[in-house]
């Protein structure tokens, strides 16, 4: 992953260089490519349970696909949003919003995790402490973002 924004930087550089959209359509040809390896990896070491044979993966019926491809479309449309924010502004900006971006993800995580799983439904007084650290993980991001731009750290 830390090779990742260096490595779409330098394809993205001179006259030649991907825009957004063809970026994203090589960063989901990656992925696609990779799911192969790493399906083949998780289905045989499984956290819990007797590993699955390939057919398995073939057998999850079409709310399974459904599910699958409405993440993905979203997550695309993430990349391609982020990409195109990347692209334009002064270089400050775009280095804030890339380290803020970053930094979003066990946010999003926790907050998918909270309202969509109900992980915490049963948790009674903890879960106003979940929250707020949520909340001040939020204002630390926003923080973030905030004073990078004005610590000339990104110049």
């Amino acid at each position: 992953m830390a090779a990742f924004y260096p490595m779409l930087d330098w394809a993205r550089t001179g006259e030649a260089g991907w825009g957004p959209y063809s970026a994203a359509v090589m960063v989901a040809a990656g992925i696609w490519f990779s799911a192969f390896v790493y399906n083949l990896f998780f289905m045989n070491l499984l956290v819990e349970g007797e590993p699955l044979e390939l057919l398995e993966y073939f057998r999850g019926g079409f709310a399974v696909d459904r599910a699958g491809l409405a993440g993905g479309a979203l997550w695309c449309a993430g990349t391609v949003a982020s990409f195109a924010v990347d692209r334009a502004g002064p270089r400050a900006a775009r280095e804030a919003g890339r380290a803020a971006w970053s930094q979003s993800v066990p946010l999003i995580a926790a907050l998918w995790g909270i309202l969509f799983w109900r992980e915490f439904q049963q948790a009674g007084q903890p879960r106003a402490s979940i929250w707020l650290t949520l909340l001040l993980f939020a204002a630390g991001l926003a923080l973030l973002a905030l004073a990078l731009p004005a610590s000339g750290l990104t110049n």
